[in-house]
Parts: structure tokens; C-alpha cells; sequence
């Protein structure tokens, strides 16, 4: 199953990689990489399909305000409380993710000396940061939630909540979201970090499943 969530057969028969359906920052781990191990050949051979995914990425999950949707299930979190799984909302994860993608893209055509392509991604991850934290922010929990198909905040927090940080996204200011985390009404449980908030009324309530994210702990995920 995880094979076939990220490769698939072309109509040549060659097996060929499927990066825009399932959520994932594989430019910005390989920059990452590339920060560590200085393969600049092999990052730079990869730059102009990590471009053409990006721009898939637009065209199949962009929406008219810059932002990016996506199913739960294939954010790789089924059943979030937010969430669903045909349910298209804008979710912290996938657009923080282009975030972080668009940064490492800008880098890599800095690296190529580039300055046109290079500034054209660090305006793409600009927009992106200020969207996420102008729309995304719920001032209400004080937390980055996700949007429903209806535009309206899912009025819960859940620990996707948190990834922006890991891109280094957020400006000063949102710190506050932190003290959820060992807040044992927030996330904090005696066996790990839970998935949703633990006062939710629909806290660990789908059990339909073995892959739920509505308060379940999962070891990624802490």
C-alpha cells in the first residue's frame, strides 16, 4: 500500500513517481539533504521535475486565493475530526508543505545562479506565508486550523496544527499555540502527544478504522 501511494505505471510501463497526490515536502528534504551532504549535482538534476510537480500541485489543488486543498487520507491522516476523506478542505499541512517547497526551490536556483526563477519562488513562498497567517490563523483558539469546505474554521485544534513550525514559517506572535502542547485538555496524554485536542467533543469518537487521527497518538506525528 505505501508502495502504491507514491508510484505508479506510466503508459510506457516504466514506473514513475506520484508526488502530487499524496501531501509532501520532497524538495525541501533534499535541500535539507543537500545542506548536509553537498550533492549539488544530484539536487540540481532533480530541480526541473520538482518544478513541474509544484506547478501540477497548482493546478490540481490551487484555489483562487492561493491556497491549497486537501483530503485528509492523503495528507497520510484519515479521519481527522476536520477532516474527511473526499472532503476538499484547506488544511495547514499541504500548505505549508508548498511553503516549504517553494523556499527550497528558490535555493536551488539561487544555487544555479538564477535570480530570475529564484525570486519568482520566494514570492510564491511569501504569499503563501502571509495567506497562512492571515487565513489560517483562527484567533478564536489561537491556533493554525484547518477551513472547510465552507470557508469556515473546523473549530478544533489538532496537531497538524503545529507544522507550520516546522518550516519555520510563522513571524513572532504565535507562540501562543505552544502551551496547548502540555496542557493535558490539549494535546499532552501520559503515552505521547495526542492527534486533536482532548476536550474536543469528538476527541478519539470515529472508530471506524485503524488509521484514525481524531485524538489517536501516533508515534510520527509526536
Amino acid at each position: 500500500d505505501d508502495y502504491a501511494r507514491f508510484w505508479y505505471t506510466g503508459h510506457d510501463g516504466r514506473i514513475q513517481p506520484h508526488l502530487h497526490k499524496y501531501s509532501n515536502w520532497a524538495p525541501a528534504s533534499l535541500y535539507g539533504r543537500y545542506l548536509v551532504n553537498q550533492d549539488k549535482q544530484l539536487l540540481v538534476s532533480l530541480l526541473d521535475g520538482f518544478v513541474q510537480d509544484y506547478q501540477k500541485w497548482i493546478e490540481l489543488k490551487g484555489v483562487d486565493n492561493g491556497l491549497f486543498w486537501q483530503y485528509d487520507v492523503r495528507d497520510g491522516m484519515e479521519e481527522q475530526i476536520s477532516g474527511g476523506r473526499h472532503v476538499k478542505n484547506l488544511r495547514p499541512t499541504i500548505n505549508s508543505y508548498m511553503y516549504g517547497n517553494a523556499i527550497a526551490l528558490a535555493n536551488m536556483y539561487k544555487l544555479e545562479e538564477n535570480p530570475g526563477k529564484e525570486k519568482y519562488f520566494l514570492a510564491k513562498a511569501d504569499t503563501l506565508k502571509n495567506l497562512i497567517q492571515s487565513r489560517m490563523w483562527s484567533k478564536n483558539s489561537s491556533f493554525f486550523e484547518t477551513i472547510g469546505e465552507n470557508g469556515e474554521f473546523a473549530n478544533v485544534r489538532e496537531a497538524i496544527g503545529y507544522i507550520p513550525w516546522y518550516f519555520n514559517l510563522p513571524d513572532e506572535g504565535y507562540e501562543i499555540a505552544w502551551q496547548q502542547l502540555m496542557d493535558p485538555e490539549g494535546f499532552l496524554a501520559p503515552f505521547g502527544l495526542t492527534t486533536a485536542e482532548r476536550r474536543h467533543p469528538e476527541f478519539r469518537t470515529h472508530g471506524c478504522c485503524q488509521c484514525e487521527w481524531d485524538g489517536a497518538v501516533w508515534p510520527f506525528a509526536t
